[in-house]
């Protein structure tokens, strides 16, 4: 669209049959079915309805108001705390791991973005795809899902030409169900898993491979989509997935393979809920841990900053720092809370009893309609985890997980593009990555 002054837009549609009915809608970003405006809501929203007829014809509509959006608001929501430089430490945000075409345009314009809220450093979370076939494992790249090799290195490169040093952590995509479902229903035979280690292989070394071409400083291995694959791995339910006995082997052949093509960090994520993941034999031959923290802060949602601290001391003192096989190896947090009320409780119950994950919320989905949105809550927690992880001598950095380089919601989710706890993170940021 054509912009012809301020709040106003100018769009010429050419060759639509004559009297043959339309409708059209309009987005923030091209990000139809979350940044609608208010009278077409949601990916399956009809539209607003048009006839053409056969001369030309001139429509006038207003956006009276944009779903997830009231507008940009830079004033503080409370007083943050008092952080001052500390150098060496890594500040940034991990992206959202739901790529599509649409992104490329606003990428390399939120990226100058990214860095002047303060950022050093930025995780892409480059993807494959898992098929729903579960008697043998595919994983493929899709370009749906994921940046080709050369849009992926050009955004890295753009990232790191405004000041950013640039992470990988690639992750697995289930577009057709959840992660633990289709691992619940996957054979997990001897077959099956030697299908799905050498695949996992290729996937791991292709980005290996792109990290290295584009000196990428760090690549993360893991997340809870591979969980069941490491030694004495387990489903979402308890029970055992039967991985090979000689998983852990399979897992240092890997990293060495990575070793032989790229000189960077490896690092290793575990999650972080009301406890610790299991930590994997192989946890020797990486360099780094990067937790991912969305470990509970308050009980009923109801703690304010001050009670979310003490617990976010607690659970990065007992659970992470105090951890015998964690010693000597750098420490990353990656946190990660929705903004709904009761995000940073231990399990955010759905009307069915079933923990609902951040991840449902994604890029304003209308789900959950009895969850209210609570963006102080976020901000709570969020700079809670920040303020303790920055008087941790152990701790290396902090990321911001999830977050919507496309377009600023404040919906539910746990991105925080356009929420109060951007700017309290814009302050703290600025503050401890000044010389």
């Amino acid at each position: 669209m054509l912009r012809i002054a301020e709040r106003e837009w100018f769009y010429t549609l050419y060759n639509l049959p004559s009297n043959d009915p339309v409708t059209y809608r309009y987005c923030r970003n091209q990000q139809c079915g979350s940044a609608d405006d208010v009278d077409t809501p949601g990916p399956d929203a009809p539209g607003r309805p048009y006839t053409p007829g056969s001369g030309q014809q001139e429509i006038h509509d207003t956006v009276t108001q944009w779903m997830w959006w009231s507008g940009s608001d830079t004033t503080l929501p409370f007083e943050p705390p008092q952080l001052g430089p500390r150098p060496g430490f890594e500040l940034g945000f991990e992206l959202l791991p739901d790529y599509r075409t649409t992104w490329d345009f606003y990428l390399n314009q939120e990226l100058q973005k990214i860095s002047s809220l303060g950022a050093n450093t930025l995780i892409f979370s480059p993807t494959w795809v898992v098929s729903q076939n579960h008697v043998t494992p595919v994983l493929s790249f899709d370009p749906a899902f994921s940046p080709f090799k050369s849009n992926l290195k050009s955004l890295i490169r753009t990232a790191q030409q405004n000041g950013l040093d640039v992470v990988l952590h690639p992750t697995l995509t289930f577009p057709k169900e959840s992660s633990e479902i289709w691992w619940q229903l996957s054979r997990r035979d001897n077959n099956w898993w030697t299908i799905w280690f050498e695949q996992y292989k290729a996937f791991i070394l292709s980005y290996a491979q792109i990290a290295q071409e584009t000196s990428v400083s760090k690549i993360v291995l893991g997340g809870p989509e591979v969980t069941p694959a490491l030694p004495e791995g387990q489903l979402s339910d308890g029970s055992p997935s039967n991985v090979p006995i000689h998983s852990n082997s399979l897992w240092r052949a890997l990293i060495a393979e990575i070793r032989s093509i790229y000189s960077g960090r490896i690092a290793l994520e575990l999650e972080l809920k009301d406890t610790l993941q299991s930590i994997p034999p192989f946890l020797d031959i990486v360099d780094e841990i990067h937790v991912y923290w969305h470990a509970p802060l308050s009980t009923e949602g109801i703690s304010g900053l001050p009670e979310m601290q003490v617990a976010a001391r607690s659970m990065l003192t007992n659970a992470v720092l105090n951890e015998p096989s964690l010693y000597g190896k750098a420490l990353t947090i990656s946190v990660e809370y929705p903004s709904v009320n009761g995000g940073t409780t231990t399990c955010l119950s759905s009307e069915d009893g079933e923990c609902v994950s951040a991840s449902t919320f994604d890029q304003g989905a209308f789900v959950h309609p009895d969850f209210q949105i609570d963006l102080e809550e976020q901000a709570e927690a969020i700079t809670a985890a920040l303020t303790e992880a920055y008087y941790q001598g152990g701790v290396t950095g902090f990321y911001v997980r999830r977050y919507n380089p496309i377009v600023a919601l404040q919906d539910k989710s746990a991105s925080i593009n356009g929420k109060p706890i951007l700017e309290i993170l814009k302050f703290l940021y600025q503050r401890i990555g000044s010389p």
